[in-house]
C-alpha cells in the first residue's frame, strides 16, 4: 500500500486526536486531496530533520507510524488550512522516497492491530484513573473526544488505556515512539505504569 507521510515532532496513536494548522506548500495539496477523497496519510516521528522545509537538510524519519484520517477540514487562508484528524492502524515503512516539493511518500504495510486485552485488577488503577481525567477535562482537555469512540467500553481495553496515557504523559518523543512500537497492548500498559511510578 502506498502513502503519503507527514513526518513530525510528535507521534499520533491509533483511536487518539491531532489538530494541526497546515501551511507548508508541500502539505497543502497532499491534505486538500486526502480530505476531498476520504483517504488517510501517515504521520511518523522525526528522528532528524525540521517538520517545516529546509534546503540542504534531509529528514529521518522511524518505521513505524499511524494512519491519519482527517475528521474536521478548515481554510482559515488560501495558504493555511486547520485540520483534526483521527489515528487509525499503524504500518511499517517498507520503502520510502522524496518527490516533488521534498513531500515523502512510502510503500507500507499495515501492522496487525491490538488485540483486546482486558486490564488485570493489579493495574486496573491505570483505567480508573484515566476515566477521572476524562470526566475533569472534557470540555477542556479533550474538545474532539466524541470522534475517539465509545469511552465507556473502552476504559477495559488495555491498548487503548495505554495510548491514551502515551499520549498524555509529560515524557519524550522517542519514548512515546517506543511506546507506539510495542506490539503487546498489555506489556505497553505495564510499560505506563512504570513510567507514572
Amino acid at each position: 500500500m502506498s502513502l503519503p507521510l507527514f513526518p513530525l515532532n510528535m507521534c499520533l496513536f491509533p483511536d487518539g486526536i491531532l489538530s494541526l494548522n497546515i501551511f507548508e506548500i508541500r502539505y497543502l495539496k497532499m491534505i486538500r486531496a486526502a480530505s476531498d477523497e476520504k483517504k488517510c496519510f501517515g504521520i511518523i516521528l522525526l528522528q532528524r530533520g525540521l517538520e517545516t522545509n529546509t534546503p540542504g537538510e534531509i529528514e529521518e524519519f522511524y518505521d513505524i507510524g499511524t494512519k491519519a484520517r482527517i475528521i474536521r477540514f478548515e481554510t482559515l487562508q488560501p495558504t493555511l488550512f486547520s485540520i483534526s484528524v483521527k489515528g487509525e492502524g499503524r504500518f511499517k515503512i517498507n520503502s520510502a522516497s522524496r518527490g516533488r516539493y521534498s513531500l515523502w511518500s512510502a510503500e507500507v504495510s499495515e501492522v496487525t492491530s491490538d488485540s483486546i486485552v482486558r486490564i488485570p485488577e493489579s493495574i486496573s488503577r491505570l483505567s480508573s484513573d484515566l476515566k477521572d481525567l476524562f470526566n475533569a477535562n472534557r470540555k477542556k482537555t479533550f474538545p474532539v473526544n466524541r470522534e475517539m469512540g465509545d469511552f465507556d467500553d473502552r476504559f477495559n481495553d488495555a491498548g487503548w488505556v495505554a495510548n491514551r496515557w502515551a499520549e498524555l504523559l509529560p515524557i519524550g518523543a522517542a519514548q512515546k515512539q517506543s511506546l507506539l512500537e510495542e506490539m503487546d497492548p498489555l506489556a505497553r500498559l505495564k510499560k505506563i505504569d512504570f513510567i507514572l511510578r
